[in-house]
């Protein structure tokens, strides 16, 4: 009886998961393995914990398992090392092979390879799905990305490569024996209880976990409101539900596929209109793809405070700026406002990230990476690759080729004009 095992990572979904339909096609049994790594209880943590506990109940309707793993010790090397431990166990009893969604960027590569490292590479099988675009179909290779934007999107968007979507899939023939508690038992592992769903945050509306309330928001966001109808005109919006399709917490964790929504975007040229708007978006999308396929391209670089230019950028260290910034304490409303939702609901506009990034960077003159490990830490849509690119953009170390920085009262005043924001925020 042919047996897998599927490590979950940022593919939490049934729909359109190519991996989960490679691991189960002809297989008759199934066990998914998702690994924890200790932190802080954020909201983010939150919203990752019931977008698990909504794949666990889902993968149960197929006859398919999910073991969520909370990893012990404090140190990296230690955490991949257990799970490097408990994924060749796991796949040992049963001679069970693995199934991944390989991530596009050089840290969480290597942890693949870390993870992997005990395992049988014949046994191994990698899936590339975190990209709307298939990197096949390309018009050159990811070594040759063009290091600008507009080049990118220029080649790309008349015949974009889009493969359609997984079909459905089967249930499973076979549940999974529960051979797992004495493994992580000796291992010091354990099984992490998942909280019921319920609301995450109320950033500009209430958010949900899930693959359901991923469908659900795409639906009302196309279709029942038709708000991506006027996207290009309110998408810069900081207050209202509907300013901008808000679908990126989904994206991230990977409840929802990028090509679900560029099929529903689709969906909506064909049945309602094509415009402006729908345009603009379809170059948001792009925009994701392209720091995805920059991230793999450049490798560590990706990461450096000097971004892709050669020469060293002198970033200050100042941490009690860096402190003040953060918790939203800088004396520039419009900075402390964007900096106070994000704590209180993990939640900021991109009009709010691009005004929060340029002022650290480009004011305080701290070290942008420090920003970026800042939200990486409490955005609900935390994304790494979009997360890096934009933060190195904003920095003007990225993919720019303008050095540019924000006059931040210019800015809330074209886009808070009335200070509803700040007032909102600031009277927290």
């Amino acid at each position: 009886m042919k047996k897998s095992l599927i490590w979950f990572r940022n593919d939490l979904r049934t729909r359109d998961n190519r991996t989960l339909a490679a691991a189960t096609a002809d297989t008759q049994e199934t066990v998914g393995v998702y690994f924890l790594a200790s932190s802080s209880n954020t909201i983010s943590r939150l919203f990752l914990l019931q977008s698990l506990r909504s794949l666990k109940e889902k993968l149960e309707k197929l006859n398919i398992l999910l073991v969520v793993i909370e990893l012990p010790g404090s140190s990296y090397e230690a955490q991949c090392s257990t799970a490097a431990e408990i994924l060749f166990q796991f796949s040992t009893i049963g001679s069970r092979e693995l199934y991944f969604t390989a991530e596009e960027n050089f840290v969480d590569a290597q942890t693949e390879t870390l993870f992997c490292t005990k395992l049988d590479p014949k046994k191994v099988h990698a899936f590339h799905q975190r990209t709307l675009l298939e990197e096949t179909g390309l018009p050159f290779s990811c070594t040759q990305l063009p290091h600008i934007f507009t080049d990118f999107r220029k080649a790309v968007e008349l015949t974009p490569p889009v493969a359609p979507e997984t079909p459905p899939l089967s249930r499973q023939p076979n549940s999974a024996q529960p051979f797992w508690s004495r493994i992580l038992g000796e291992l010091g592992a354990k099984e992490i209880f998942l909280p019921e769903n319920q609301e995450c945050s109320s950033f500009p509306f209430q958010i949900q976990a899930g693959e359901d309330a991923a469908l659900k928001r795409l639906e009302e966001y196309f279709f029942e409101t038709q708000s991506i109808g006027h996207y290009k005109e309110s998408r810069n919006g900081m207050l209202n539900k509907n300013d901008s399709c808000k679908l990126s917490p989904w994206l991230a964790v990977g409840t929802l596929s990028p090509r679900t929504v560029y099929f529903t975007l689709k969906a909506y040229e064909s049945k309602i209109k094509a415009n402006e708007s729908t345009r603009w978006f379809f170059y948001e999308l792009l925009w994701r793809d392209y720091f995805k396929f920059l991230a793999r391209s450049i490798g560590p670089k990706f990461f450096d405070p000097n971004g892709l230019r050669s020469e060293k950028v002198c970033w200050s260290e100042n941490r009690e700026l860096f402190s003040a910034w953060r918790e939203g304490k800088t004396g520039e409303p419009f900075v402390d406002a964007n900096m106070r939702e994000l704590l209180k609901t993990g939640w900021m506009s991109n009009r709010g990230r691009q005004n929060v990034a340029s002022f650290l960077a480009k004011t305080l003159r701290i070290d942008w990476t420090w920003g970026a490990q800042w939200f990486n830490h409490h955005l609900l849509d935390s994304d790494r690759e979009s997360n890096w690119g934009n933060w190195a953009y904003l920095a003007g170390v990225g993919t720019d080729p303008r050095d540019r920085q924000f006059n931040i009262s210019r800015q809330a005043q074209m886009y808070d004009a009335e200070g509803k924001y700040r007032k909102l925020w600031l009277s927290e």
